[in-house]
């Protein structure tokens, strides 16, 4: 029991001198913060180091004048007593005085403009054609011998539109003297229709040509774009020989007089030559002829070329105009006539029509080539009388 008491009042002893201690602390802490603090205020209130304000603080200006290291600052002067020798500010400086600026000529008057902005048409030139607007187009600036090119004329007015039905002379102006114009020789009149007219143009040669279209009728000078004279170069270069050319290809049509015919058809190249092809042909009838038959054949009929030519065979026992097309489905072209035109054959003396019938007759009249291979028989006595030649 008495160890008990002991024990507690050693911890109320503890407890004691803890509370003490902490009193203590406080207090010491509170004095040392009490005399930081009127440190810092006595510091601050502490105006030693300042010098107190003039009575009279004009009287301080008044005595400044400029250190010499600030005459040649702009606007400082030594004789001024004036701050920092600035100017006298009460007093006003004067302006400075500016020349008079020069007068202004005035601008010339423009002449004021129509009420109404003039028509974009004329009717002035309107149906006259004019050298500016009036064009030559050439279908194809090269090509091979004996193809021949296209060339347009187009005859404008100043409104750029299509006039007049005029004549053009086209003459060749230069290159080989074997270029024709429309298959004719140079110069060639042609006559536009509505402004508007096309002309072909070949040469057998190599050859540049070129033409100079005139308009006799207006006297003008119809040019290429870029006011220059069109021209073709024609050259034979070889890369088309051996291949047939629908231009250079002709169909040549025969008719008989016993309602027979026959198309004969020449695939040509570039060079007017022979191809030497075997391309497909199909021909058919672009009129009503239910009579009509090819190789015996009703149309359409294919058949095959042999080194470039064939030829069809044509009966009809109805007289009239056939007209055919011939297209070579290999090439993709159609074989005209010499006109450009499809081939036709005209069939007449229809009571000719048993004359098929009379073709088995002309059998036995070829029964006479046996008697024919008798002919050999004089020769043994020929060969007889050589041989008696020799017993004399």
């Amino acid at each position: 029991m008495i160890s008990r008491l002991l024990s507690h009042k050693l911890l109320i002893l503890i407890l004691i001198c803890l509370i003490g201690f902490g009193f203590f602390a406080l207090r010491v802490r509170g004095s040392f913060f009490s005399k930081a603090v009127a440190q810092v205020v006595n510091s601050t209130s502490d105006d030693s180091n300042y010098s107190p304000l003039p009575a009279n603080p004009d009287a301080l200006l008044a005595t400044e004048s400029a250190s010499p290291s600030d005459d040649s600052v702009l606007g400082i002067s030594t004789t001024s007593n004036n701050i920092g020798g600035a100017a006298d500010l009460s007093t006003p400086m004067p302006l400075p005085s500016f020349s008079p600026l020069p007068s202004i000529t005035p601008l010339p008057s423009s002449t004021p403009f129509p009420s109404t902005a003039p028509s974009s048409n004329s009717s002035a030139c309107a149906g006259t054609p004019t050298e500016d607007n009036s064009q030559v187009y050439v279908g194809s600036k090269t090509s091979q011998v004996n193809s021949a090119v296209n060339i347009s004329i187009e005859l404008l007015d100043c409104n750029n539109s299509d006039v007049s039905s005029d004549h053009l002379t086209v003459t060749l102006s230069s290159g080989d003297a074997a270029t024709t114009i429309n298959g004719a020789s140079s110069p060639v009149n042609i006559q536009a229709q509505n402004g508007k007219v096309t002309f072909s143009v070949n040469s057998p040669n190599p050859t540049t040509a070129v033409f100079t279209v005139k308009d006799t009728d207006h006297t003008l000078h119809v040019t290429a774009p870029g006011y220059k004279d069109p021209s073709v170069t024609f050259s034979n270069s070889g890369s088309c020989a051996g291949t047939p050319r629908g231009f250079n290809s002709e169909a040549i049509s025969t008719s008989n007089s016993n309602n027979t015919g026959s198309i004969a058809i020449q695939l040509l190249d570039c060079n007017n030559n022979l191809a030497p092809v075997s391309d497909t042909l199909t021909i058919s009838l672009n009129t009503t002829d239910s009579s009509l038959t090819i190789n015996g054949s009703t149309p359409s009929v294919t058949v095959q070329t042999l080194n470039g030519q064939t030829t069809f065979s044509l009966i009809s026992t109805i007289n009239g105009t056939d007209t055919f097309t011939v297209a070579d489905t290999t090439r993709g072209f159609n074989v005209t006539d010499s006109g450009n035109h499809n081939p036709s054959v005209t069939f007449s003396n229809s009571s000719a029509t048993p004359t098929p019938s009379a073709s088995p007759t002309a059998s036995p009249t070829s029964s006479p080539s046996p008697t024919a291979t008798a002919s050999p028989t004089p020769s043994p006595t020929a060969s007889a009388s050589q041989t008696a030649s020799p017993s004399p």
